[in-house]
């Protein structure tokens, strides 16, 4: 059988490229003798026949740019590609933001400075409506709505 024909045989058997299908030039006339599949995975065993490992790229840039950027590197605006809400991303940002509104009103809580628990839960479900866009917007509207009191100061007794 012609040569090409075997590569061809075990290419299919080891479900490799035919280009990577290598013959031992030592054993040319053995391999051409081959004629039925299992002749040729009998060369494949007797290393006659050999199949090239792929070629893949390197990752050895690639770790140590990895590395660079686990210290906190390649990070600079220049590297930086759409807005700081789309890098933050959507879902993080909404957190962080309704955390933040969450813990301004439970402080003022915890200061005795809401005027009832009826005030406090308002604003609660109102944040996490999404009413209010920052902090500042939160203290604006309990200030208009006149939620909040001035905390009483513990005088001292001396």
């Amino acid at each position: 059988m012609s040569i090409s024909s075997v590569k061809r045989m075990a290419s299919q058997i080891t479900g490799a490229g035919i280009s990577r299908i290598k013959f031992d030039n030592s054993r040319i006339e053995e391999i051409a003798k081959a004629v039925t599949k299992d002749d040729v995975r009998a060369l494949i065993k007797q290393k006659a026949i050999i199949v090239e490992k792929k070629k893949g790229v390197s990752r050895a840039i690639g770790r140590i740019h990895d590395e660079e950027r686990r210290k906190g590197r390649a990070h600079r605006t220049a590297r930086r590609r759409g807005t700081h809400s789309a890098r933050a991303g959507g879902k993080k940002e909404w957190i962080n933001r309704i955390r933040a509104q969450r813990e301004l009103i439970r402080s003022f809580k915890k200061r005795g400075m809401f005027i009832s628990n009826k005030a406090y839960r308002e604003v609660y479900l109102k944040i996490k409506g999404g009413v209010f866009p920052d902090k500042a917007r939160v203290l604006l509207y309990l200030n208009e709505k006149g939620y909040l009191k001035k905390p009483e100061k513990v005088q001292n007794q001396s």
